[in-house]
């Protein structure tokens, strides 16, 4: 049975900046100065990688998900204001 990819989240660091983290990591793989720029390297690697990409708020709520992989799993875009 083959493992499904872990996707990737873009979410405000504990002392500043935005991590660019893959699920259950217990490390952020890059850490960015601005949340837009996480953003935008993080959408390099989830579709390089095919896997789903979560962006949280600055309060850690769930802002988007966007999918690049084949079989997007049944999570639902966050919503609020």
């Amino acid at each position: 049975m083959a493992s499904q990819k872990q996707p990737y989240h873009v979410m405000p660091g504990f002392s500043g900046g935005w991590h660019l983290c893959k699920e259950n990591a217990l490390r952020a793989s890059s850490t960015y100065r601005t949340q837009s720029e996480a953003v935008e390297q993080a959408r390099k690697v989830a579709r390089r990688e095919g896997v789903e990409l979560v962006i949280h708020r600055d309060d850690g709520s769930v802002k988007k998900f966007v999918h690049y992989g084949r079989n997007p799993s049944p999570l639902k875009e966050g919503g609020g204001r």
